[in-house]
């Protein structure tokens, strides 16, 4: 799959969950109010990037399952 195909959106961390992934509500605009899965992406994880709940993130996400998300970016 390509990059051009994944869908980007944006969100709040609303809960820590086991295994570096966090729940979070999608704030892009169609997608408003949704809950999904959303775990750290590798580069994430090899800059030591904290993610705490209230933090703003831009996820990644297939258009085949719009439930998980991987996080490339913690928004300022």
């Amino acid at each position: 799959m390509s990059k051009e195909e994944n869908i980007e959106v944006e969100g709040k961390v609303k809960e820590s969950l086991p295994g570096s992934k966090f729940l979070v509500e999608l704030t892009t605009e169609g997608f408003e109010g949704h809950m999904v899965t959303g775990e750290m992406s590798g580069k994430i994880r090899m800059h030591s990037i904290k993610i705490v709940p209230g933090d703003k993130v831009r996820l990644s996400m297939t258009p085949y399952n719009l439930e998980i998300g991987r996080i490339t970016y913690r928004l300022r």
